[in-house]
């Protein structure tokens, strides 16, 4: 596997698979479960994609589960090299309240936690934390 994540989440032994769009063959990502959380990511070039975040059907909702994902992705993004930034999507337009309140709080989160807000050229928002090099790693080479 030459995904820097996807490496980093196997020496890990948290388990990972595919995840494949609407169930097509096309591949979106590779998908976790991290303790409540299941996660679907991607890379591209030196950015860790977050293509979807759930909690858990038997899982309450928890800031101390979500202060714990947090923590995870800091030691992650201090030891893949390769990694300079996390970014997702920001979906605000659905149907469903509840789901748009919630969608809205954790951006509120994300942003007090030091995500900025970024639009890219097909007008679509998203939510980026840039990562700064550790003077402890290595550059990637």
């Amino acid at each position: 596997m030459t995904d820097p994540i996807a490496n980093f989440l196997k020496q890990k032994r948290i388990p990972l698979q595919p995840a494949y769009f609407l169930g097509s063959k096309l591949l979106l990502g590779y998908e976790f479960v991290l303790k409540q959380y299941k996660i679907i990511f991607r890379t591209e070039k030196n950015s860790l994609i977050i293509c979807e975040l759930t909690r858990l059907e038997n899982a309450a909702p928890s800031a101390k589960g979500l202060l714990s994902l947090f923590a995870f992705l800091r030691i992650m993004s201090r030891e893949v090299n390769e990694i300079t930034e996390i970014k997702g999507m920001i979906i605000k337009e659905v149907f469903n309240q509840q789901l748009h309140e919630t969608r809205v709080r954790l951006m509120n989160i994300l942003l007090k936690k030091g995500a900025v807000l970024s639009t890219d050229d097909n007008g679509d928002d998203w939510l980026v934390f840039t990562l700064y090099p550790s003077p402890l790693k290595p550059k990637a080479t």
